[in-house]
């Protein structure tokens, strides 16, 4: 990348966003976003996809072929995005941000729920920087107020208790307006509609790779992890009720306490009894009133 390359990007993540006039269909420019994570694991190879089903899956793909820690995933049009439990992520083309990064983390399996985490941590810093402030729900939803802006999905490869790879997916909503998906006007919102203007998404994607390769580089300390996971999350001091995640029946209402090292959340209920949910195993929601 040449000098004025460079200041292009650098210009790009600092400048205000642009206001909204026609929709936006600049596709992400790949070689810029490599070579502004110059000298960072994150983005160190960023692979594009004009279109591609998931990239999660094209990452899992790559990560078998032996591709190294910190390539990168993205694309402008991801036809087949899923979230937890096979869920589906809406993404207009070339107007938000999917990408998933391979990892190959030093980590026991018990510690792999802290790049979720540090996945999370990231995409709220991100947003904020934009001036937009969401926060986590939990386990991996980026969230502002009750609509949904973004999530964060993790899959990791074993053998035995070795790691493999681990696969970071994270989708932000960036330049959507969600005009064309009225079902969804009322749970999701994006960078545009918070801030009325439009945001380089390349420039975005680059500041969401640096925040991530801090982040990443700090699992390595679970408190620091699970401590600034605990600041940006909006459901600990919820009350909430927990539903089973496959059938979806409500199996218990309460307020949520506190956050463990694995990701568990902590729910006390009626007089006092206290109950441990694992995130693969339930989904929350957080009710209208904040009291116990």
């Amino acid at each position: 990348m040449d000098r004025a390359d460079s200041q292009r990007v650098e210009a790009a993540l600092t400048a205000q966003p642009r206001p909204v006039d026609a929709r936006p269909v600049s596709p992400l420019n790949a070689a810029l976003i490599e070579a502004a994570c110059a000298g960072q694991l994150v983005g160190r190879k960023v692979v594009y996809k004009p279109q591609v089903g998931s990239t999660n899956c094209h990452a899992r793909r790559l990560a078998t072929q032996g591709y190294p820690a910190g390539t990168v995933v993205t694309t402008d049009a991801q036809l087949g995005g899923r979230g937890r439990f096979g869920r589906v992520w809406h993404m207009r083309p070339s107007a938000s941000i999917a990408c998933s990064v391979i990892l190959r983390p030093s980590l026991a399996p018990p510690d792999l729920a802290r790049l979720g985490m540090a996945a999370a941590i990231a995409a709220v810093d991100t947003c904020r920087a934009c001036n937009v402030q969401v926060q986590v729900k939990w386990p991996n939803d980026i969230v502002l107020g009750e609509q949904k802006l973004g999530g964060v999905l993790s899959e990791s490869a074993l053998r035995g208790t070795d790691v493999r790879y681990v696969i970071v997916g994270i989708g932000l909503n960036v330049n959507d307006d969600f005009r064309d998906q009225p079902h969804l006007q009322a749970s999701a919102t994006s960078i545009q509609l918070a801030t009325g203007r439009n945001a380089d998404r390349s420039a975005v994607l680059v500041r969401l790779l640096r925040e991530l390769d801090t982040w990443t580089a700090e699992s390595r300390d679970p408190q620091t992890v699970l401590s600034a996971w605990a600041a940006r999350c909006a459901t600990v001091g919820r009350s909430v009720t927990v539903h089973d995640a496959h059938s979806g029946h409500q199996i218990a209402t309460g307020l949520a306490i506190r956050l463990e090292a694995d990701g568990a959340l902590i729910v006390r209920q009626g007089r006092g009894h206290v109950r441990r949910f694992g995130y693969a195993e339930v989904s929350v929601r957080h009710a209208l009133s904040c009291t116990d």
